[in-house]
């Protein structure tokens, strides 16, 4: 279940009763989180409602935490539109999870939101400055909670490294529309539709 990128999923099991009772656990969560997100500016009261939310849904459904097994990860959708989605490493406790995507939110596109020209070509010169900063940040995430930095140094790296063709073409594609602006000739523009005179409307 994913609400708004906090990825939650329970641990594997056979029986589809069980199944369902998890499905139904996460998906009331997940209904908490954004509404706290539309709510709770605060990351330490978002916090505490979210795990509030999360042990009355345990308490009425007679499951334990343990039985649960809730793994969460962070969804991070990059503002830079030549790379895909950054999944942090797995917690298992929510507010870690609301915590990390706090961190990275400097990073992360904002829903429904078209950057003009301007704010591209500027994606596009201070993308070696935030890649680094980004980096920073996930990699003491990654310490933080245990895993291996050696192996996501290398993800990290690999990853950027594949989308340098991607990037570059996203570069010349966004100067050619510069220049294209730039040299635009003043009668492009659209005509503008006559107004009628005063006399007209009486």
């Amino acid at each position: 279940v994913n609400a708004n990128t906090i990825v939650m999923r329970s641990r594997k099991v056979r029986d589809l009763a069980s199944a369902l009772d998890y499905l139904l656990i996460l998906t009331v969560v997940s209904q908490c989180i954004k509404d706290s997100d539309a709510t709770c500016p605060d990351l330490a009261a978002k916090s505490a409602l979210v795990n509030t939310c999360l042990c009355n849904t345990l308490a009425e459904n007679q499951i334990t935490e343990q039985q649960l097994g809730l793994s969460v990860q962070v969804q991070v959708n990059v503002k830079w539109k030549w790379l895909p989605p950054l999944y942090t490493p797995g917690e298992r406790r929510l507010e870690q999870a609301l915590e990390t995507r706090h961190r990275v939110s400097e990073f992360v596109a904002l829903q429904k939101s078209k950057p003009c020209l301007n704010e591209k070509m500027i994606r596009i010169q201070t993308f070696p400055e935030e890649w680094l900063r980004l980096k920073q940040v996930v990699l003491q995430i990654v310490q933080a909670r245990g895993a291996a930095t050696d192996l996501w140094v290398n993800r990290l790296d690999d990853l950027l490294l594949r989308s340098t063709v991607t990037r570059e073409r996203h570069a010349m594609e966004l100067e050619e529309q510069l220049l294209s602006v730039m040299h635009r000739p003043a009668g492009n523009e659209l005509p503008k539709v006559p107004q009628p005179a005063d006399s007209e409307l009486h």
